[in-house]
């Protein structure tokens, strides 16, 4: 999860993305609120989705 509004600040990993290759990241992210509780990966599965959390 992250934002795509272009503020990339709020992930550390994200924000030292150079701005140039974020701006072509940026797309295909998309905030998704996630409780305090939800599953992210099962072991064993396949990974599906990649998570940049930037809050909590």
């Amino acid at each position: 999860m992250s934002s795509s509004d272009g503020d990339h600040g709020a992930n550390q990993l994200l924000a030292r993305i150079p701005r140039a290759d974020f701006a072509k990241l940026a797309p295909h992210l998309e905030v998704v609120p996630l409780g305090s509780r939800d599953v992210l990966f099962e072991a064993g599965k396949p990974v599906a989705e990649v998570y940049f959390p930037h809050s909590g």
